[in-house]
């Protein structure tokens, strides 16, 4: 059964759109930081993270470090005590350092 929130990402043409642009080109920073964005609109968390650390590895000063800003505002909105953010954390000391 599809879950009330599956089916608002699916009928979402942004999303959907995004997702087709990074399946032709997985490395489109600017599509996987709007699809960051789209995700946190749905409350994906863990996955809004993940986009924007796919960016901080493959260029951390893309566009001023808007990733890693990004990244930041997330982790202080969600707070230490989100396991996402936790790993999300660890995942980006290892790619900052």
């Amino acid at each position: 059964m599809v879950s009330l929130k599956e089916n608002l990402i699916n009928q979402d043409p942004e999303y959907s759109r995004l997702l087709l642009l990074l399946q032709e080109d997985p490395f489109d920073l600017q599509a996987l930081f709007d699809l960051s964005q789209k995700q946190m609109e749905f409350k994906m968390h863990k996955e809004a993270m993940d986009s924007l650390l796919k960016i901080v590895k493959k260029n951390k000063s893309w566009q001023e470090r808007k990733a890693v800003d990004e990244l930041v505002r997330i982790f202080v909105e969600l707070g230490n005590s989100d396991p996402n953010v936790a790993e999300a954390r660890r995942v980006f000391q290892r790619i900052m350092y």
